[in-house]
């Protein structure tokens, strides 16, 4: 457990004399890093200059108040304040000395993530904590970024496997059943689906299912619908565009197989493609 004498501390701004304990203070004001001083009761008694920046709360308005109404989101209070009971009652605690990343709020409601390492305080004012906390929101941003880069690249990668696949069994001109079937396979794959089927528009206002990869479809293989009575299908006709459409909306013998599958095709995508 993470332990600091304060006997030379000065939780009071503004207030600490020439010497040591100003020492301390001005080290504290000048930290890139919000410092946070709370005692045994969960009210702040330090709030340097980065805090007041970060959340948005003048040390005035925060010294004194209880820590969980400052800066702490309303959803998390909760589990602030058993946490801090927990650990007076016992000495039991799951993040002193450790970094944590959480959720911090400013004084507009906002929420934002942070990173907080606490350390306990011991004061011939009294016992306390003292909290080092870090806004994170850039480098949350930066990964979430590098991942969503990285997931771009596994679909791209097998988007590009599909394509060569597909066009394999072009090349070594397989019959039209194989190919739509591959071809609603991998689709399914790449958009990680339940089940998929290739369409075709036929003359005369009607879409024929001529490929179908998953989970049993209702309705068979060659059999044409009215377009009227399909799904997406009839959204991408008159739009050109792809489409994904709440079932549910449809009122056909199409849509009502879809909802009879056990769980029930609610969503139902599509895109046009000449082939």
């Amino acid at each position: 457990m993470g332990r600091v004498s304060a006997g030379e501390l000065d939780t009071a701004p503004g207030t600490a004399p020439i010497g040591t304990k100003g020492r301390h203070h001005a080290a504290l004001d000048a930290a890139l890093d919000c410092v946070i001083a709370i005692d045994d009761r969960g009210c702040v008694t330090y709030f340097n200059p980065s805090a007041q920046r970060t959340f948005g709360v003048t040390a005035s308005e925060a010294i004194g108040r209880e820590l969980a109404e400052v800066i702490v989101p309303p959803s998390l209070r909760d589990a602030h304040r058993r946490g801090l009971a927990r650990y007076l009652q016992t000495g039991e605690a799951s993040i002193l000395g450790r970094r944590v990343e959480l959720t911090g709020m400013r004084a507009d409601g906002g929420e934002f993530p942070i990173e907080l390492t606490i350390i306990r305080l011991e004061s011939p004012a009294g016992p306390g904590f003292l909290g080092f906390v870090r806004d994170i929101t850039e480098r949350v941003k930066a990964e979430e970024e590098l991942r969503s880069a990285h997931r771009r690249i596994a679909l791209i990668a097998n988007e590009q496997a599909s394509l060569r696949r597909v066009a394999t069994l072009v090349a070594r001109q397989a019959s039209p059943e194989e190919l739509f079937a591959v071809v609603a396979e991998e689709v399914a794959q790449v958009l990680d689906v339940r089940c998929t089927a290739v369409m075709r528009y036929d003359p005369g206002g009607t879409a024929t299912p001529v490929g179908a990869w998953g989970e049993s479809l209702p309705f068979a293989l060659g059999v044409s619908w009215p377009l009227e009575d399909t799904v997406a299908a009839k959204v991408i006709w008159r739009t050109r565009q792809p489409a994904s459409v709440d079932v549910a909306n449809f009122q056909s013998e199409f849509a009502a197989a879809l909802l009879s599958l056990d769980p029930p095709v609610v969503s139902w995508g599509s895109s046009g493609a000449e082939i």
